[in-house]
């Protein structure tokens, strides 16, 4: 995979975390119909508590930049054995097979249940042809 520059997969550290709460609460705003529909008061208050709690259950693996660990190209939030939580790449990087490699590196099996979930994030599940189903639910266990 020729992205311009090499990448390596790495969990997520603590100095990474304001920007995976960061882009997951941008990211799920601006390109879910679902999400669109809370409040914003609600969501800019409450979301970033989920996130947090989800964060603190679950595992984050990054895509970074070889050379620079530190610049994020993608990450994937999920827990195991089917819970994708979140998939974000950032704009640049997407359709170059980041998030794929996550979902690989992570043990994650189909079919994969996702409770949050994008446009985009359906399409590319659907191009994929894996199995999945979206559950909003799904995270319910982890925020309590």
């Amino acid at each position: 995979m020729d992205l311009g520059r090499d990448f390596s997969i790495r969990p997520m550290d603590p100095s990474d975390r304001g920007f995976v709460v960061a882009s997951w609460l941008r990211d799920l705003r601006d390109h879910s119909p679902y999400w669109r529909k809370v409040h914003p008061d609600d969501y800019q208050t409450l979301m970033p508590l989920a996130i947090d709690q989800m964060l603190d259950r679950g595992r984050v693996l990054l895509a970074v930049d070889a050379q620079a660990p530190d610049i994020i190209y993608s990450f994937l939030a999920y827990q195991q054995p089917h819970l994708l939580l979140y998939a974000y790449c950032k704009r640049a990087w997407r359709r170059m097979g980041l998030t794929r490699a996550l979902v690989g590196v992570s043990g994650l099996s189909t079919p994969y249940v996702c409770p949050y979930i994008t446009s985009q994030g359906e399409d590319a599940l659907r191009q994929a042809l894996v199995e999945w189903r979206f559950n909003p639910l799904a995270s319910y266990s982890l925020l309590s």
